[in-house]
């Protein structure tokens, strides 16, 4: 079993931006369909975990550095390996680099698993299908990320309000992690995402949201950092910074 996964692709349309670059959801997607296809080949991905441990999967964070966007028909190497996981966590070191090597995007994810009754934490150690015998590889290709002061959202950030629909669901019955992203880019018009450019990106996903659920949406900006926040009435769903250049 090997420790690491790569493969090739290429940018297509679907994920590119209004100026022809890698967007931010396609970045997401494109990490995660990777990801998704090493826990295939460790027998921990989602039917076989579901199957054998009744849990599943979420990603708690993301983390990604940008020194530059792939464009659009660009072929790209896109790679993840886990880390060693903790009690609770797993955590995955990603890249994606050009066809000469060098990293255009570095990240990690963070990950653990639910249980499918409860929706809560399963230590790793009762997840019976890891493969805790891998050798995990310990290099890391992202080794930090700016330090970003919190903030508290007032109505005076409320940027809008959204209902989520059937069609934000994956097969957890929960808001896929991706479209985060989207909601994220709604905050702005499209003119400022077309003049401006950025290097980090953070994403916390603190909880669960489903069908049905009005998300409110908050943004602000404080010189070079632009944060947001996903909120329904009782719980903050996830939280997010974006560091411009």
């Amino acid at each position: 079993m090997k420790n690491f996964f790569e493969t090739t692709m290429r940018i297509d349309a679907s994920k590119t931006d209004l100026q022809f670059r890698l967007s931010i959801a396609g970045m997401l997607e494109i990490m995660e369909d990777v990801q998704t296809l090493h826990t295939d080949d460790m027998k921990v991905d989602a039917p076989n975990l579901r199957k054998t441990d009744n849990a599943f999967w979420v990603i708690t964070r993301n983390y990604i550095h940008v020194n530059r966007l792939p464009r659009w028909e660009e072929n790209v190497v896109v790679g993840t390996y886990p880390l060693k996981p903790t009690a609770l966590r797993s955590e995955r070191q990603n890249y994606i680099n050009d066809a000469e090597g060098n990293v255009l995007i570095s990240g990690k994810t963070e990950w653990c698993a639910l249980d499918c009754d409860t929706r809560k934490i399963r230590p790793v150690n009762t997840i019976t299908c890891y493969p805790t015998y891998m050798e995990h590889k310990t290099n890391r290709i992202l080794n930090s990320f700016p330090n970003i002061a919190p903030v508290e959202f007032d109505e005076s950030n409320l940027a809008y309000s959204r209902i989520m629909r059937a069609s934000d669901l994956d097969f957890n019955h929960h808001v896929n992690n991706v479209k985060y992203a989207n909601f994220i880019i709604d905050c702005f018009p499209s003119e400022f995402w077309e003049n401006n450019s950025f290097t980090d990106i953070k994403l916390d996903y603190i909880n669960e949201s489903k069908e049905g659920e009005t998300l409110n949406m908050y943004a602000l900006q404080k010189d070079n950092v632009l944060r947001f926040a996903g909120k329904t009435s009782d719980k903050t769903i996830f939280a997010a910074a974006i560091v411009l250049k």
